[in-house]
């Protein structure tokens, strides 16, 4: 039987030569994770040209879902990686996200190496109670880099481990191994140090999604601090918001990285042009006010179709930049901890050993299973531990309060011992009896002799005059003496102000004892 060389594919199975995908190609993705689009940046490296090509293309991939945390959010972001790896033949290729500041949180430090320790342990413990990324438990990366011999910069980004399940879960369905996960302020951050690399100044990046935007301070490709800014804080209010804190972020970057560090007055924004042109981002204080430049990356990419490079990608291309300009700048990576959980232990096969040895290898796995078994209890009990410092440390906080409080109550009970009793009751209900509407009482001074001081004013000399000669009639005082009166300004308008002395009276008791 003859064979047949008739090609029965359609038109639409066939690929053409320039979309075959060529052993000698590498490809790179690099995705930003926005709110409904994924914003996706493609670089391609070959033997045939000295520079990696570059495709950037925008894919929506939130129809109905709220977000990615709920279950149709899944399922719509693996429809549309899908949809990404059969338009690019992209199977089995790695792939970074870059997610917003509504999935993660960002916290960075800087000092000497024992305090940025300590900020850091205070920074896990702190990190499960961001409710902000949603019920569960929170996942940290950390990133440091050494300043000099005593002193380094450390970068936290947190998120919960939820949302990198989703992740992985929706890559690996589309064929995908995700190698990375880092914040979108952190990828811009890194673009702006590839932009200004001896820039001192620091600038403003603002990042614009839909109607909802984040801030962060970024100095020669570091992000110094990270501003979230509440619900109610839309694109049309970016203005007024960098206005009310710009001098707070200021002063924090002066006061942790130093008087350079404390030079804002550049603001990029990065997003859409829509979104970039609805945005109100003029300020009164004269802030230079951009849009995200992108000219000096035409050295790194060619870019295919001729299609310039669009300020909205910036998250995107900053992650593209990950691996080639690391080594001045501090990017934690959010997959570190399952990739190191997935690295499988190494355990020995001796199972075919010789029959003299059967013995020992018997014995040797008995040990090795109780040895097991043994440090997954002591892992237990140091979760337990771990679990039970916060209480220990609030009980050695309350102990040390009942302490001094117990030492205050004896110093306060010496001192009690010590005054000289009187009838304090009496005496002021008396001059209160005395005063007249008009008139107030700025000070009350007792001396051990039993004679009392008042100071006051009065808006009217005839009212002060009232009250000397209140105290005067009342049976409780006596040898009442104005001591001098003055001008005074109060908000109501001038007053008259005065002190009087005054002796407290005494009284003789039937057994003949004076008492005060």
């Amino acid at each position: 039987m003859k064979k047949s060389n008739e090609d029965r594919r359609q038109a639409s199975d066939r690929r053409n030569v320039s979309s075959r995908r060529r052993h000698a190609e590498s490809r790179r993705i690099s995705i930003e994770l926005c709110h409904s689009v994924l914003r996706v940046a493609l670089v391609i490296d070959s033997e045939n040209s000295n520079l990696p090509v570059l495709r950037t293309l925008s894919i929506p991939w939130r129809k109905k879902a709220k977000d990615l945390l709920c279950p149709e959010g899944r399922v719509e972001l693996a429809a549309a990686l899908r949809s990404l790896v059969n338009q690019e033949r992209l199977a089995g290729c790695q792939v970074a996200f870059a997610i917003s500041s509504t999935l993660c949180v960002n916290r960075a430090t800087s000092g000497a190496t024992a305090k940025v320790e300590q900020e850091l342990g205070e920074l896990r413990e702190r990190s499960q109670m961001y409710l902000s990324l949603g019920p569960g438990a929170k996942t940290a990366a950390i990133a440091r880099k050494n300043i000099d011999a005593r002193h380094e910069h450390a970068l936290v980004t947190v998120t919960n481990e939820r949302t990198l399940a989703l992740l992985v879960e929706a890559a690996e369905s589309a064929g995908l191994t995700v190698a990375v996960v880092e914040s979108a302020l952190v990828a811009l951050s890194r673009l702006q140090g590839r932009l200004e690399p001896e820039e001192p100044s620091s600038v403003l990046m603002v990042q614009l999604d839909e109607d909802r935007f984040e801030v962060g301070v970024s100095q020669r490709g570091q992000l110094l601090v990270e501003y979230r800014p509440s619900s109610d804080s839309t694109t049309d209010r970016l203005g007024k918001v960098v206005d009310d804190h710009h001098d707070r972020l200021k002063r924090f970057c002066q006061r942790q990285y130093g008087v350079g560090a404390g030079d804002i007055e550049r603001m990029w924004l990065v997003g859409e042009p829509g979104e970039v042109a609805a945005t109100d981002a003029i300020t009164r204080r004269k802030i230079a006010t951009s849009v995200l430049p992108l000219d000096a990356l035409t050295d790194l990419w060619t870019v295919q179709d001729a299609e310039p490079m669009s300020a909205e990608m910036g998250a995107a291309l900053g992650l593209a930049l990950r691996g080639r300009d690391d080594a001045s700048s501090v990017s934690p990576n959010l997959m570190d901890a399952i990739h190191a959980g997935a690295k499988q232990p190494i355990r020995p096969f001796l199972m075919r050993a010789a029959t003299p040895l059967v013995a020992a290898l018997l014995l040797a796995a008995g040990l090795w299973l109780f040895n097991l078994e043994q440090r997954s209890e002591l892992m237990a009990l140091r979760s337990e531990v771990e679990a039970a410092k916060p209480v220990y440390l609030q009980g050695q906080r309350l102990s040390k309060q009942l302490a001094d409080a117990t030492l205050e109550i004896e110093h306060l009970s010496r001192l009690e011992k010590k005054i000289p009793e009187r009838q304090m009751t009496p005496l002021i209900q008396g001059v209160g009896f005395c005063l007249p509407d008009d008139v107030w009482l700025k000070a009350l001074r007792f001396s051990d002799l039993g004679s009392v001081t008042l100071e006051g004013a009065s808006y009217t000399e005839g009212s002060l005059y009232d009250f000397v000669h209140n105290l005067e009639d009342a049976p409780t005082f006596q040898e009442v003496a104005l001591r001098g009166t003055g001008v005074e300004q109060t908000p109501q308008g001038p007053a008259t102000s005065f002190g009087v002395d005054l002796g407290v009276a005494t009284a003789t008791t039937a057994s003949g004892e004076v008492k005060p």
